[in-house]
C-alpha cells in the first residue's frame, strides 16, 4: 500500500512538473481560466476568506455619517474597477480578469457575513485578481466606511452618488490613525 501511495504521489509530481515546465497553460487575461481551475481557485477563495472571518465584528453600517465619509474614497480607491453609479464600463474594468464585481448593479443584499467578507477582502486584497490590500494605508474605521458605503450602492442613482462624492476636499480621507479595531 506504500509504494502504491509513493507510486501515485511521484506520477503526481512528475505530471505536475511536466504541466508547469511546458507552459500548456496560458496566463494571459485574455484567456479564460479552464471550467476546473475556475472552481478550484474559486473554492480556494471561498474557504480561504471563511476560515478568517469568523471573529470580525461588524459595527453599525446603517449610520448614515459613515456611509457619506466613505463615498470620496470609493470614487478615488474602487470605482475605476468596480464602477459606480452612472459611470460607464472603464478601461481598467474591461481589462482585468476576473472582473470585478460591479456594487451598484448587485442582486445582493449584504448581511453581516457577507460585510465581514467585504471586510477582510478590502483589508487584505486577493492575491492575482488586482484587488489590492488598503489595510496597509487605511485603518479598520475607514475600511468599516467603504463597506457600509458599498452596501448602500446596490440602486443608487448616479444624481445620488454625485452629490456624496461632489465635495472631495471636505471629505477628504485623513487616514486617521485611530487604533485598528478589527482582525
Amino acid at each position: 500500500m506504500k509504494k502504491l501511495i509513493l507510486g501515485v504521489f511521484l506520477l503526481i509530481l512528475t505530471g505536475g512538473s511536466f504541466f508547469v515546465w511546458t507552459g500548456v497553460y496560458n496566463i494571459a487575461a485574455t484567456e479564460k481560466h479552464w471550467a476546473v481551475t475556475n472552481l478550484l481557485l474559486e473554492l480556494v477563495r471561498e474557504r480561504s476568506i471563511e476560515a478568517r472571518i469568523e471573529n470580525i465584528i461588524v459595527p453599525n453600517l446603517d449610520d448614515p455619517d459613515r456611509i457619506a465619509s466613505a463615498a470620496v474614497n470609493y470614487d478615488e480607491m474602487c470605482a475605476m474597477c468596480h464602477l459606480a453609479p452612472g459611470m460607464e464600463t472603464s478601461e481598467w474594468y474591461q481589462g482585468l480578469y476576473p472582473q470585478p464585481p460591479i456594487f451598484n448593479k448587485s442582486d445582493e443584499d449584504f448581511d453581516d457575513h457577507e460585510n465581514r467578507e467585504v471586510f477582510w477582502v478590502i483589508k487584505n486584497g486577493i492575491k492575482l485578481t488586482g484587488m489590492p490590500a488598503w489595510g496597509g494605508s487605511h485603518n479598520d474605521k475607514e475600511i468599516w466606511r467603504l463597506v457600509a458605503f458599498i452596501g448602500k450602492l446596490k440602486g443608487m442613482s448616479a444624481s445620488e452618488y454625485k452629490n456624496l462624492t461632489a465635495n472631495k476636499n471636505a471629505q477628504s480621507d485623513q487616514h486617521e490613525n485611530e487604533p485598528q479595531d478589527t482582525h
